[in-house]
């Protein structure tokens, strides 16, 4: 059975699975202005994850997997050095407050749609 550690990065509150090297995220909304923002073709719509909760799981080499909104029946993965290279390469970093964002757009190309069974389990 998996044993997640619950981690806070700039106030927020993440899940950590040491035994499958996974930072989890919960965004509960995305950031629908994004494209028009950082000027993306294709899909407008981007997540972003602090620094701190980025620079964690570039560390340790874990791949990122978000939960978006109230949506129970799936997760959305992907690499953190990929993440941060987009974010990078797009100049979507963002301040807000004393927190620094790095967006990525939320699409196929950067994510790996994951379904999960009923309670949760993964569906791998």
């Amino acid at each position: 059975m998996t044993k997640y550690t619950k981690l806070h990065f700039a106030g927020e509150t993440f899940s950590y699975d040491n035994e499958s090297n996974r930072l989890y995220v919960l965004i509960r909304e995305p950031y629908y202005s994004a494209g028009k923002q950082f000027g993306w073709a294709g899909s407008p719509v981007g997540l972003g994850i602090n620094e701190y909760a980025l620079e964690f799981a570039i560390k340790n080499r874990a791949s990122i997997r978000v939960f978006v909104g109230n949506t129970k029946d799936r997760v959305y993965e992907t690499d953190a050095e990929h993440w941060r290279k987009f974010a990078l390469g797009h100049n979507a970093i963002e301040t807000r407050g004393s927190t620094t964002l790095y967006v990525i757009q939320w699409s196929r190309e950067n994510f790996k749609t994951i379904r999960l069974r009923k309670g949760g389990d993964i569906n791998e």
